[in-house]
């Protein structure tokens, strides 16, 4: 009726930031307002959202007992379950969550949904700092069909996942100056998985990434992946899998915390420069790098092998 929602759920955020490539050749951003936003800013000649009246409030704003009054009220005349989404900022604690869900449950709800700012899982919306505006890519300017090529001085980090058929190890190699995605290797643990359909899910995500693609464009594919039966089975007899409903979403989640963690490590100066001059030097700090996909210890190099003296895992080249 007020032309502000189809449902219960109040306005997640004033404006949301599209992107468009197609209609001026390269990645432009901008501002879409929400359709009652839009509607007072143009009725009161306001060009910017900053001058919005202190009363244009959002789900973040609203307190939770508020919205599950709302929801409360409509339940009772729905003999079906209803749920919403309540939004609460990033200092909910776990205290605060059992009120809330016990606040619901004392006025009839059937359902409710939970988003905390900043969790883990990223969310659907978000108008958090964290997205492709500040996304780091290979190659910037790069022409259409162009490839970065990868040199030897790339910094590796690495996740061990827990899937539905049983381990995987991802490794994932950042361009040590601005930290950009440049490669991902994936190696099945002893248990389970298909290697040759690993081998071919990095390439393709290493060959991505090395033409400037962004890392979020990236993981965004891989979270369209869909679920994955063995997934879900483990993740609910066990506990135990990673974040994700399959292979791909975890590699996704599992590539997002350790770019975020090597862009930290710029940040706070924790990756050390690199002495292009020292050959001797610099094939040693690359050494150290190599990693063990089994258990993460460095490798060692002996006669054309590389020995995991941790674990016994061998490859010879």
């Amino acid at each position: 009726m007020l032309g502000i929602s189809g449902g219960i759920e109040p306005i997640f955020a004033n404006f949301f930031t599209r992107k468009t490539e197609s209609l001026n050749g390269k990645d432009v951003y901008y501002k879409v307002y929400t359709s009652i936003v839009k509607k007072y800013m143009d009725d009161n000649d306001i060009t910017d959202d900053d001058a919005l009246p202190e009363y244009f409030i959002t789900s973040m704003d609203i307190n939770y007992k508020a919205r599950i009054n709302v929801q409360a009220a409509w339940q009772k005349h729905i003999d079906a379950s209803i749920s919403s989404t309540v939004n609460v900022s990033n200092a909910f604690t776990v205290d605060d969550v059992v009120s809330l869900y016990i606040y619901a449950y004392q006025n009839g709800l059937k359902g409710v949904t939970l988003f905390r700012d900043g969790c883990r899982r990223s969310a659907v919306l978000t108008v958090g700092k964290e997205n492709e505006n500040n996304d780091t890519r290979a190659g910037e300017g790069l022409a259409r069909g162009q490839i970065v090529h990868v040199t030897d001085d790339v910094i590796g980090k690495k996740r061990k996942l827990v899937t539905g058929c049983g381990t995987l190890h991802c490794i994932a190699m950042f361009d040590p100056k601005n930290g950009a995605l440049l490669e991902a290797y994936l190696s099945k643990g002893s248990t389970g998985g298909c290697n040759q359909f690993m081998v071919g899910l990095s390439r393709m995500i290493s060959m991505s990434a090395r033409a400037g693609i962004s890392i979020y464009t990236i993981i965004d594919q891989l979270n369209s992946s869909g679920s994955c039966p063995s997934y879900a089975i483990r993740s609910a007899t066990k506990h135990d899998t990673s974040p994700g409903a399959c292979c791909p979403m975890a590699v996704g989640n599992a590539l997002l915390d350790m770019y975020k963690e090597m862009k930290r490590d710029l940040e706070e100066g924790r990756v050390p420069e690199r002495d292009g001059n020292d050959e001797a030097e610099e094939d040693e700090n690359v050494k150290e790098k190599v990693i063990c996909p089994e258990c993460g210890q460095p490798l060692s190099h002996e006669g054309g092998c590389v020995v995991c003296k941790n674990c016994g895992w061998s490859k010879c080249f």
